[in-house]
């Protein structure tokens, strides 16, 4: 998943991966996966997906920002939801 992300792939197609992966998520079973999907690939270290959403400002778009932190907010929801079932 971080090489994908990494890599020179037009912000777009990326942002539809992260779409891909904030879909999944819905499913509460899911969700708690996806996140250990980024922690392990290592994209939420401060050289991973940060840098490469920096270079989105060059570009004036941002629908990579905007689909990562969309899969954040439905990670977080699912997680707020769990520890509520709890």
């Amino acid at each position: 998943l971080k090489s994908l992300l990494m890599t020179n792939v037009k912000p777009r197609i990326k942002a539809a991966v992260l779409d891909t992966l904030r879909a999944f998520a819905e499913t509460p079973a899911i969700a708690p996966t996806v996140w250990m999907l980024l922690e392990v690939s290592g994209i939420m270290a401060s050289t991973g997906i940060g840098v490469e959403l920096l270079d989105e400002t060059n570009l004036q778009s941002f629908a990579e920002t905007i689909a990562f932190l969309q899969l954040l907010e439905r990670l977080a929801e699912q997680q707020q939801q769990q520890f509520e079932w709890d």
